[in-house]
């Protein structure tokens, strides 16, 4: 089910998207190498939120080739897709964060869904990656009580818990204010350039 591909973390050849029976998107060929911080760019409507999609397995794709983090987006079996997810970092712009319960458990149960069982071990992850994304002192909050751009933090740093290979951020800023955008673009800039996170 894996594949090495030396350096690359994406590498898609003719491939298509299809939905009920309808071709979304066809004949796209990309290669995205480690370390790489890669712009989307395209109308509403063009098909960006659909690719992005089908690199975490949550549409099915057909081509040639379609590897992503070393696994074989065409054969992959849904057993496999949770470990595939767990080499992705996902960060929503609608957030989708559990609004019943603080960050700190929201984290939680995230690491608790990819694996993690060690309560000291996801202490200590928790805080680091609090401290990443400049909330370690909003833990204990409930999400409603945080504004779009805490949110838009929060979500990254539920996506780098388990260090991915990549982070792929289906339209990050869409919701904020242009210094509230800046400030989230840094962040993964600094995500990029100081761990070598792969980011789309």
């Amino acid at each position: 089910m894996e594949n090495n591909i030396g350096n690359k973390v994406i590498s898609l050849k003719n491939v298509s998207i299809k939905r009920d029976g309808s071709i979304l998107l066809n004949n796209i060929t990309v290669s995205i190498n480690r370390g790489d911080f890669v712009y989307l760019v395209g109308k509403t409507g063009s098909g960006k939120s659909t690719f992005l999609e089908s690199l975490y397995a949550n549409i099915k794709v057909h081509g040639d080739e379609a590897i992503v983090t070393g696994f074989d987006l065409i054969k992959i079996q849904d057993r496999k897709i949770p470990f595939l997810r767990r080499r992705l970092g996902i960060a929503f712009q609608d957030f989708q964060l559990l609004m019943d319960r603080t960050i700190e458990k929201n984290l939680e149960f995230a690491m608790k869904a990819t694996g993690w069982r060690d309560k000291e071990k996801i202490r200590k992850r928790k805080e680091e990656v609090l401290n990443l994304v400049g909330l370690e002192n909003k833990q204990k909050k409930m999400p409603a009580t945080l504004s779009d751009g805490e949110k838009q933090r929060i979500v990254i740093a539920r996506a780098i818990l388990n260090n991915p290979e990549l982070i792929i951020a289906d339209e990050p800023t869409g919701s904020l204010d242009p210094e509230t955008s800046a400030e989230i673009m840094r962040l993964l800039f600094d995500i990029n350039k100081n761990n070598g996170t792969t980011v789309l």
